[in-house]
């Protein structure tokens, strides 16, 4: 699932009567800005920046990379959590918000 259908999925979501009832209403997401990929500009990846309780977040989908000797750039497809979570290096830069159990997974 990419970034912006996420997104799109969380909008659904706060506007929906299920969502009526939350500690924080319906403010807490902002507009969904798609930054569409673009290979020409080295720009592989589409991008989603929002806005969740006052914090910008970017989404993104998870992925693999595979490299070839002949490029630097990664050939990119839809991966598993922990694929994408393998690929990263150990800085913290993802976690992962379980829908279905409501838990942050590192």
């Amino acid at each position: 699932m990419t970034g912006y259908k996420f997104g799109s999925l969380m909008g659904a979501f706060r506007e929906s009567s299920a969502n009526d009832n939350t500690k924080y209403g319906r403010n807490v997401l902002g507009s969904l800005a798609k930054i569409e990929a673009n290979p020409e500009k080295s720009k592989y990846l589409e991008t989603v920046t929002t806005d969740i309780l006052g914090s910008e977040i970017d989404l993104v989908n998870l992925r693999k990379e595979t490299y070839v000797e002949a490029s630097r750039n990664p050939i990119m497809e839809f991966g598993s959590p922990e694929v994408d979570a393998s690929r990263r290096d150990s800085t913290v830069n993802a976690l992962f918000y379980n829908l279905q159990t409501s838990e942050i997974e590192d």
